[in-house]
C-alpha cells in the first residue's frame, strides 16, 4: 500500500479542518470586534470625564494654594510689623467653595485653619494622578485612584457637601473656610467613587472579551496543523528534488502563520480592556 495516500488525505483532512474552524473564528472575531468597539467607547469617555474632573480639581487646588500661601505670607508680614488679628488686612481670594469677595477680619482660630490648608492641598495634589497611560494602567489592575496608596485625610467619611446643609454661604467667608479641608476631600473622594465604579465595570467587560474556550480551541488548531498538516507532507515521497523542499518551506510557515495571525488577533481583542490606546 502507498503511503502517500495516507499522508496526503490526512494533510488535506486536516486543512479542511483548520480551514473551516479558523473561518468560523475569524467571522467570530469581526462580529465580536464591532460589538467590543461601541460598547468600549462608553469606557473611554467614562475615563475621560474623570481626567477631566482630576484636572478640573487640580487646577482649581494649585490656583487656591498658590493664593492661601500668598495671603499667610502677607499675613506674617503684618504681624511681624506688630498687627493683631482683629487689625488684619487680608485681600480677596477664593476657596475652592466660594468665589473672591471682601474677607473679614480673622480670629485667632480662623488663622489657624487657614495655616492648615497650603498642606492639605498639596496632599491632594500629590494624590492626583497626572498622566492618562498611569491612569489606565491603574484601571486595568484594578488598583486605587492614588498610586502612592490613600493618603491619611482619605480615613474621613464625607459622604455629600459638608455646606449642604450648613447653610453657610459667600457672605460668611471664614465659616466657610473651616470645611474647606472637608469640602476639599470629599471633592476627591467624589471622583474616586466614579474611578472606582468604572474599575469595576472594566474588569467585567475584560472578562466577556474573550471566553477561555477560545484560548483552547487556537492550541488545538496549532496542534492540528503541526501534527495534521505540516509533518505529512514532510512524510509525502514527492520528487526529491529542490521544488519539494521549496514548496515546503514556503507553505509550513504561511501555515503556521495563518493560526499565529488568529492568535494575535484574539490577543488584540483582549487588550480592549487597556484605554490608554483610543482604538485597539
Amino acid at each position: 500500500m502507498d503511503p502517500n495516500w495516507f499522508y496526503s488525505t490526512l494533510a488535506q483532512s486536516t486543512a479542511a479542518v483548520v480551514g473551516l474552524a479558523g473561518g468560523f473564528l475569524f467571522s467570530w472575531l469581526l462580529a465580536q470586534r464591532g460589538a467590543v468597539i461601541v460598547e468600549r467607547r462608553t469606557y473611554i469617555d467614562g475615563l475621560n470625564r474623570i481626567i477631566q474632573s482630576l484636572e478640573t480639581l487640580k487646577h482649581q487646588i494649585d490656583s487656591v494654594r498658590l493664593q492661601t500661601e500668598d495671603v499667610l505670607r502677607k499675613i506674617r508680614e503684618q504681624e511681624a510689623a506688630g498687627a493683631s488679628h482683629d487689625c488684619l488686612e487680608i485681600p480677596q481670594f477664593p476657596l475652592l467653595s466660594h468665589t473672591s469677595y471682601e474677607v473679614p477680619h480673622p480670629s485667632v482660630e480662623d488663622m489657624s485653619v487657614l495655616k492648615q490648608l497650603p498642606r492639605v492641598y498639596e496632599q491632594l495634589q500629590d494624590a492626583i494622578v497626572h498622566e492618562r497611560g498611569a491612569l489606565a494602567r491603574a484601571l486595568l489592575e484594578a488598583k486605587p485612584l492614588e498610586p502612592i496608596g490613600a493618603p491619611v485625610y482619605r480615613e474621613s467619611a464625607i459622604r455629600q457637601s459638608p455646606f449642604t446643609q450648613s447653610g453657610i454661604g459667600a457672605e460668611n467667608f471664614w465659616s466657610g473656610m473651616q470645611q474647606q479641608q472637608d469640602y476639599a476631600i470629599w471633592r476627591w473622594q467624589e471622583i474616586a467613587s466614579d474611578y472606582d465604579g468604572l474599575a469595576v465595570a472594566l474588569q467585567g467587560f475584560r472578562e466577556r472579551l474573550v471566553p477561555r474556550s477560545i484560548y483552547g480551541l487556537i492550541v488545538i488548531l496549532f496542534g492540528l496543523v503541526v501534527a495534521g498538516v505540516i509533518a505529512p507532507m514532510a512524510f509525502l515521497s514527492a520528487y526529491a528534488g529542490w521544488s519539494k523542499w521549496g514548496l515546503f518551506a514556503l507553505s509550513a510557515p504561511l501555515i503556521v502563520a495563518f493560526v499565529g495571525y488568529l492568535a494575535y488577533e484574539v490577543h488584540r481583542l483582549r487588550q480592549a480592556a487597556d484605554l490608554s490606546r483610543d482604538t485597539i
